[in-house]
């Protein structure tokens, strides 16, 4: 079954990803790789799944 949802990062959450995996990729580049992973398998869950997610009540979502 397909569905028309996508998943939408804003900049902010780009930009705090990025930094997190920065961060941890300086002292552990395999554990960075493994924690983008599991973000991007999530994002895929959210996709199909969207409605087990977190509603956010922001103006700018």
């Amino acid at each position: 079954m397909s569905n028309n949802y996508k998943v939408m990062q804003t900049p902010l959450s780009e930009k705090d990803l990025a930094c997190i995996l920065g961060y941890i990729d300086k002292d552990n580049p395999d554990a960075a790789f493994k924690l983008l992973l599991e973000f991007e398998k999530s994002f895929k869950r959210l996709k199909s799944f969207p409605f087990s997610g977190n509603l956010q009540r922001m103006e700018y979502l």
